[in-house]
């Protein structure tokens, strides 16, 4: 049987792989670019391939540059001097889609778009990819940023003390108002939550007074 998840939780999950499945779109069409620029006309299927293998941090965005080596030195309809001019675009080229697309827009989406859980500073973040990948390696990386969020909600809603609290937000944010954030945050969800579960209540018919001047009209 699964373990229980609460709301919230789910609800970073879900955003992590919405994020991630923009990043992968993202890397995959400068690449596909890339290759019909190179005159290789498989870059439909790398499409494809690149973007499920994107979903793998790192390794996955690596193995699908190799998969495209042999598609660009075995185009028989190209020159060799051509297509070892592709090869080091392909690598030159594709080496800066990912630095690009990794450690800058994937980031910055994470701390900018991914809410007030995933609202972590770039660095943390990166050093939180590098830290998993070590302890639990490729899965470790995939899940990095939505169990540092799990985890930043679970602190943000217990009754811990601010003198504990605080600096592990402002740790975790690398913003001195994130405590301040997280607690405007929390007061508005706190005060939407009641009003849209509070029960309907019947009215007393007796109980309702006339309004005063109307009390001798006919």
């Amino acid at each position: 049987e699964p373990l229980p998840i609460s709301g919230p939780v789910a609800q970073v999950f879900k955003s992590y792989l919405l994020l991630k499945t923009c990043v992968c779109l993202l890397f995959a069409g400068l690449m596909s670019v890339l290759l019909i620029g190179l005159q290789c006309k498989i870059w439909s299927l790398f499409f494809v391939l690149t973007f499920l293998l994107n979903y793998i941090p790192e390794i996955g965005a690596m193995a699908s540059a190799l998969l495209m080596v042999p598609a660009i030195m075995f185009d028989g309809h190209l020159s060799m001097e051509t297509r070892l001019a592709n090869l080091v675009w392909l690598v030159i080229m594709g080496t800066a889609f990912k630095i690009f697309t990794g450690n800058v827009v994937e980031v910055q989406m994470y701390a900018t778009q991914g809410g007030q859980f995933m609202r972590m500073h770039p660095v943390i973040i990166m050093a939180l990819i590098m830290l998993f990948d070590a302890l639990f390696g490729v899965t470790g990386m995939f899940l990095a940023v939505p169990t540092m969020a799990a985890v930043k909600y679970y602190l943000v809603s217990t009754d811990m003390p601010g003198n504990i609290l605080h600096p592990l937000l402002i740790f975790i944010e690398g913003d001195e108002t994130g405590p301040h954030k997280n607690h405007v945050d929390q007061k508005r969800i706190t005060d939407v939550s009641p009003q849209e579960n509070a029960p309907l209540m019947p009215v007393d018919a007796s109980a309702v007074e006339m309004a005063p001047g109307r009390g001798n009209e006919p």
